[in-house]
């Protein structure tokens, strides 16, 4: 069957087709080899300039696309307008896409799919690198060789961010139900952060068999206010090391506040292997084996079991060293008055005595009142975060734990 050209190029038949794109394998016979060639179905009734709009979008998108060059990403070879047909010619994979892995086995093994994972993370944290959000990260547009290597594909929404803002414009919601992050569903601005939840809601579906949120059997509209406003089910995974580093990456990669996210993709998969994450980045929460509670991979302390451990929510109390450098003077943040609520206040004494090598003024001695900010209830990323935005130093004190709120968040603070 002849399905004519476009362009150059030699069309040998459609590849596969979605709701705004048709894939065809095409034969590019200046260089002699076949090609994919992704071609946008614009609507007939569209006028005139809509049409050039959306054709000129689609070309721009694929040709900031095509300065990526990595191993584990889809090769752009041209993105242009073909005789009024606008196109992406790439890379032909010969291989499947990660969804009709899973769908013929179904959940992998931690070894397996860890290997899909690491490579998927050097993929996009590579487009990140050079300012490129994929935006729409799912098991049907990341690829698998015959050799096992791993490609994604379809930058087609992706978007390059601004350096100044590192986030990508507001008000568009943009990808799909069941992958896309908390901020891309309520359509606010989203930075690398948002393709890492939706790589953690793949690495959970190849672990576990199923999506986080439920795609499977929810419409849309319940999977995303899942993805907005319900916890994240707990993985179960086998008691192995691999598969509890692996198991606490995750988690934390489906935090729904981007800061208790790991910040790039490097500190996801170095997350992932187990190795400890500074605390300046997202920490995570994982259990040992022997039910060691750990913070960054790294043991705080041994916790007696109180129950049966499955029913046990460990808990993370972030206790405030009221210690912060300003204009050269140390300020002690004591505990004021009384709890609650609010946010708690402090009075703070600057001295200039012999505790400081500073000069400062004699009459240095005046107190002033410095509010603390309440973190109750917030992750222990975000409350680490809040507080030194605010110009304090947080540590993570002991654990405990609690039958009736979630694990990762704030149990109390002091002051």
């Amino acid at each position: 069957m002849n399905y004519g050209k476009i362009g150059p190029y030699e069309l040998i038949g459609e590849l596969g087709r979605g709701a705004m794109a048709r894939v065809w394998r095409a034969w590019d016979p200046n260089l002699e080899r076949e090609v994919a060639i992704k071609e946008p179905l614009l609507d007939l009734v569209l006028d005139d300039d809509r049409r050039y709009m959306l054709s000129t979008r689609f070309v721009k998108e694929g040709r900031a696309a095509a300065r990526l060059a990595h191993p584990n990403i889809v090769s752009i070879y041209a993105a242009d307008v073909y005789d009024g047909r606008p196109a992406i010619v790439m890379e032909l994979v010969e291989g499947a896409t990660l969804g009709k892995v899973l769908d013929a086995r179904g959940k992998m093994e931690p070894e397996a799919a860890v290997d899909i994972l690491d490579q998927l993370l050097d993929g996009i944290g590579y487009a990140h690198s050079r300012g490129i959000i994929h935006r729409d990260l799912k098991p049907e547009n990341i690829f698998v060789t015959h050799e096992g290597v791993v490609k994604i594909g379809d930058f087609g929404i992706a978007q390059i961010t601004d350096r100044s803002s590192h986030a990508t414009q507001m008000g568009a919601i943009l990808g799909t139900p069941g992958y896309m992050s908390p901020e891309q569903a309520r359509g606010v601005e989203i930075d690398s952060r948002s393709d890492l939840f939706s790589i953690g809601a793949i690495a959970y579906e190849m672990v576990s068999g199923r999506n986080p949120f439920g795609v499977e059997t929810a419409d849309p509209t319940t999977v995303i206010y899942r993805i907005v406003h319900e916890p994240t089910p707990q993985l179960a995974l086998p008691p192995t090391e691999l598969a509890g580093s692996m198991g606490g990456a995750i988690m934390c990669a489906l935090q729904k506040d981007p800061a208790a996210r790991p910040a790039t993709a490097e500190i996801f998969k170095a997350m992932v292997h187990g190795a400890p994450v500074p605390t300046a980045t997202a920490p995570f929460l994982n259990v040992s084996n022997t039910g060691e509670l750990k913070v960054n991979g790294v043991p705080t302390s041994d916790v007696p079991a109180k129950g049966e451990k499955d029913s046990l929510l460990p808990w993370i109390a972030i206790v405030l060293v009221g210690i912060l450098v300003f204009g050269g003077i140390f300020l002690t943040a004591n505990q004021g008055g009384g709890g609650g609520g609010g946010a708690a206040s402090s009075t703070t004494t600057t001295n200039a005595n012999a505790n400081t090598n500073t000069n400062t003024n004699a009459n240095a001695n005046a107190a002033e009142t410095v509010v603390v900010p309440d973190v109750s209830g917030l992750s222990a990323a975000g409350a680490i975060q809040k507080l030194q935005e605010s110009g304090f130093t947080a540590k993570v004190g002991t654990a405990e734990y609690s039958d009736t709120v979630a694990s990762g968040f704030v149990l109390c603070q002091s002051p």
